[in-house]
């Protein structure tokens, strides 16, 4: 907890929340008995509430910032069999697989591609905790052997995900939008994370090719999403500048959470500039309990408004985050094991509770150790 105290009591006290709820979450199986080998372990993962998938990649990817912190390995040990299913040609589309099994404990993956589609989140998602796992436990592996089926979500992210089709994102109880601004970031770092995995494997065409699209995409995704227009909020008529939550609507916004493993993974692909725009934005639209997803809800999510906090390089903004999601928690609407979806307008619930999502807590810690390289 020492780390945490350095950032706030408030802080300190929301990770205390959060360690016991991932791991309820997770088993660890290792070989049969007398066969055991180290490099066989493996971690499974239920999606507690919202349903019962198990090693759901959009579940894994808010709750890796802790593991990243306490024990980096453990990220490969929850990718590896979505890895190897993929990379056997069990599953038929170009895209990253949602989840190894609508029923928890059955790992039986998706091989009619029938999973809940998720084309650019999951494939985004997984690139990316490939090279976050790489980065923070120093172990190569994962890239060098999945480096096949990571190019070949990378080439799906570069033909779609620029001007995303009416998909789902993580946040899917929002239902699907086109031209999502936060799922069309996401793939772009993806793309500059897999320049980086190229690099690292030694795919040097590949990795000048990947880069040159992460930076020019930035550049449109840029032009597309930030708004001057006036747009209507709770005190009337504002005009400030922001990020839109859909590229054709400028009297939306939404919370750009996917900026955080841009930072994360210092891959500086989204300018310096976003982030100030963000920094100026939330405190404007927060309410009492926090900040909502977008302007389509009044609820909003303790893991990814952690991750806002993370992208943040503000403390005054990452404060009003932690703090904000701690009044939510005293207020005691709930019982049950912590909800992290709730409403920031009287803090009661939205129907999810004991998810391992709240892994996303941990941003901050995460991001302490990446300082430390």
């Amino acid at each position: 907890m020492k780390d945490a105290l350095k950032i706030s009591q408030d802080y300190a006290a929301l990770l205390a929340l959060t360690v016991r709820q991932v791991f309820g979450a997770v088993e660890i199986t290792i070989s049969a008995p007398g066969t055991f080998r180290d490099d066989d372990v493996i971690m499974y993962m239920k999606e507690i509430s919202s349903d019962g998938n198990i090693n759901t990649v959009d579940v894994i990817m808010p709750s890796h910032p802790l593991f990243l912190y306490l024990n980096p390995a453990m990220v490969g040990y929850l990718l590896k069999p979505l890895f190897d299913f993929q990379a056997q040609a069990h599953y038929p589309n170009p895209w990253a697989m949602h989840d190894m099994g609508a029923n928890f404990p059955n790992a039986t993956g998706h091989p009619t591609g029938n999973d809940e589609p998720m084309p650019i989140e999951e494939s985004g998602n997984m690139i990316l905790m490939a090279l976050s796992h790489a980065r923070f436990s120093q172990d190569q592996s994962l890239l060098h052997l999945y480096y096949p089926v990571m190019r070949q979500w990378a080439v799906y992210l570069v033909n779609n995900t620029l001007i995303p089709g009416n998909q789902l994102a993580t946040t899917d109880a929002a239902g699907p939008l086109a031209n999502q601004t936060n799922l069309a970031v996401k793939g772009i770092i993806a793309v500059g994370a897999m320049a980086k995995i190229a690099e690292i494997t030694n795919n040097t065409m590949d990795a000048t090719y990947f880069g040159s699209v992460a930076h020019q995409y930035i550049v449109n995704w840029t032009a597309m999403a930030v708004s001057d227009a006036p747009i209507m909020l709770e005190g009337g008529l504002h005009q400030q500048q922001h990020v839109k939550l859909d590229y054709q609507n400028s009297s939306t916004w939404g919370i750009q959470f996917n900026l955080y493993m841009d930072v994360l993974l210092q891959l500086d692909i989204v300018p310096k500039h976003i982030y100030n725009i963000l920094d100026d934005w939330y405190p404007t639209v927060s309410q009492q309990y926090g900040v909502q997803l977008d302007t389509r809800v009044t609820w909003g999510k303790t893991d990814w408004n952690m991750w806002c906090a993370g992208a943040s390089s503000s403390p005054k903004v990452r404060d009003l985050f932690v703090s904000s999601i701690m009044e939510y928690l005293v207020e005691g609407t709930s019982a049950g094991p912590l909800p992290d979806r709730y409403s920031v307008i009287n803090a009661m619930p939205e129907g999810t509770r004991a998810r391992p999502t709240v892994g996303a807590h941990f941003s901050l810690l995460a991001l302490s150790l990446t300082k430390k390289d």
